[in-house]
């Protein structure tokens, strides 16, 4: 017996496509931050990054079609 197997593709608008990429690039820019003695400012940046992450996953994740 054979199952079929459907494969679908998540239409995610170009805008959140862009918010994903550019709380990535906070996310990478905090850690090389903390690595280059700025600690504080780091942390805050990747904190952010997370947050805006999150964020844009769950909308992209409410708006799935």
């Amino acid at each position: 017996m054979s199952k079929s197997i459907y494969v679908t593709t998540q239409l995610t608008t170009k805008p959140l496509k862009a918010h994903s990429l550019i709380s990535n690039l906070i996310i990478i820019l905090g850690i090389i931050m903390i690595f280059n003695g700025l600690q504080g400012e780091g942390a805050l940046l990747v904190i952010v990054g997370i947050v805006w992450q999150t964020i844009t996953r769950f909308i992209i994740w409410w708006n799935h079609k």
